[in-house]
């Protein structure tokens, strides 16, 4: 958020996994919340979005955002596949990302370095997920066995 608050950028869209089913899309949503807060920001409703985990349903909703009512100023997407529908949805319209409208992604998947223009994309550093992942499952054994 950081990447896109810092240069000026007010009206930014969260484009998310659906969260009623994904801890970690809500995780990455509450976070992006959290820092827009720190930064004094309050996104409205209408720049919270949620779509499947597809290619083909995050394009449309790009298409539907970018030329809505109320267009937002830069996108962050809870993962690289609905960033990577941002960039396939913005191109059919004749926007360009990131020159027309900055997009960030999170999970640093190998082939969005490989797309033109590469995708921004943040890392999630595999062995602190390992470990994180490793604790929860001891932790639920130690509880049901212990």
């Amino acid at each position: 958020m950081r990447y896109l608050v810092n240069p000026g950028h007010r009206d930014i869209a969260l484009f998310s996994s659906r969260l009623d089913a994904n801890d970690r899309a809500r995780g990455r949503r509450q976070g992006a919340l959290r820092a827009l807060s720190e930064a004094s920001l309050t996104p409205s409703s209408e720049c919270l979005h949620q779509c499947r985990y597809d290619v083909g349903e995050a394009k449309v909703l790009t298409q539907r955002v970018l030329t809505g009512r109320r267009r937002p100023t830069a996108i962050v997407c809870g993962n690289d596949i609905i960033a990577h529908a941002l960039q396939y949805g913005a191109q059919s319209i004749g926007r360009r990302v990131p020159a027309d409208v900055p997009g960030v992604g999170i999970g640093d998947f190998r082939v969005s370095a490989l797309m033109e223009p590469g995708l921004t994309t943040a890392r999630i550093p595999p062995p602190h997920v390992q470990y994180a992942a490793a604790d929860t499952i001891i932790g639920f054994i130690r509880g049901r066995l212990g």
